[in-house]
């Protein structure tokens, strides 16, 4: 309370909600994982409703997720699966297919009438290249030690900062465990050493250019290391992906009374000198007033 009349409300949703939430992680190196299942399993140990697009059901899904938050092992996932996350205006977590704008996909017409006389239009910088790093994941045979130390009588989960199998334990009963955890009952406060064997990660570089860069542009090239569900499954195209995505450079901000788009939609936005933009919502920010009044941002590029 600022005041007898004034309030001042901080509000978390969904996804910020996700961030607070530990998952287990897991590996999935074989023969892998239905993005369904594995969105699936993040988002019950979050306990939160959630929308899967149909066209990403059946996509697999090979590699490893470390022990985390649900919000960092869903991030890892969209990624993946050239995916969206968003929860605005919804009280579910939808997962929906990312937009790369060829001029085929189905718009809504924004005219000039439809938005107000203040706006801009920038241009992103030029991205060249990308090189995405693949992690394909086998079981070795090399000894690791994953905790050493005392502990009282009591039940805990140890997490390891590596996947491990073939767990051993002495001072403790295994109760339930995966590669990223062990979670063990010590009957007796003692010394506990728990070790086990490592995964290899074979790293892989999937690399692609942009062809219509000529000789005379400086080089950006997007690096990209630490997705490790990405690998020899489906390094090439998450690399051909994510360069089409960052081809749309085109950022147009705009103010819209009455009507406000969706994130994720694909609008048709009159645009400066006569031209027009087809791109994805980005960012929509509402007033409260049901949205009546939105500032968008359109990332796409010029019709």
């Amino acid at each position: 309370n600022a005041s007898a009349t004034e309030y001042q409300f901080e509000c978390v949703d969904a996804v910020g909600i996700l961030d607070r939430i530990p998952y287990h992680g897991g590996l999935w190196a074989y023969e892998g994982i239905r993005a369904q299942y594995l969105l699936d399993e993040i988002m019950q140990a979050a306990a939160l409703p959630y929308e899967l697009d149909t066209a990403l059901y059946d996509v697999f899904v090979i590699g490893w997720l470390p022990a985390t938050t649900c919000r960092a092992a869903l991030q890892q996932l969209a990624f993946a699966i050239g995916a969206y996350v968003d929860c605005s205006r919804s009280n579910v977590v939808k997962v929906y297919q990312s937009p790369i704008i060829s001029g085929e996909e189905p718009a809504v017409l924004v005219t000039a009438a439809q938005k107000g006389s203040s706006q801009s239009l920038e241009m992103k910088k030029l991205v060249t290249g990308v090189e995405v790093t693949g992690h394909n994941y086998s079981r070795g045979s090399e000894a690791v030690n994953l905790y050493e130390g005392t502990l009282a009588a009591g039940i805990y989960e140890i997490p390891f900062s590596e996947p491990a199998h073939s767990l051993s334990i002495s001072g403790a009963v295994l109760i339930a465990s995966g590669v990223n955890y062990a979670r063990i009952r010590v009957a007796e406060g003692g010394a506990l050493a728990i070790s086990g064997q490592n995964y290899i990660d074979n790293q892989q570089l999937f690399s692609v250019r942009n062809q219509a860069v000529n000789a005379y542009v400086v080089e950006n090239i997007l690096s990209i290391k630490d997705a490790t569900l990405v690998n020899a499954y489906n390094g090439n195209a998450v690399a051909a992906r994510v360069l089409a995505y960052y081809q749309q450079r085109y950022l147009q901000k705009i103010k819209m009374y009455g009507q406000t788009l969706q994130i994720g939609q694909v609008a048709l936005v009159d645009t400066l000198s006569e031209n027009r933009i087809r791109g994805a919502v980005e960012k929509a920010s509402i007033d409260l007033a049901k949205g009546f009044v939105a500032n968008l941002e359109v990332v796409g590029v010029v019709e």
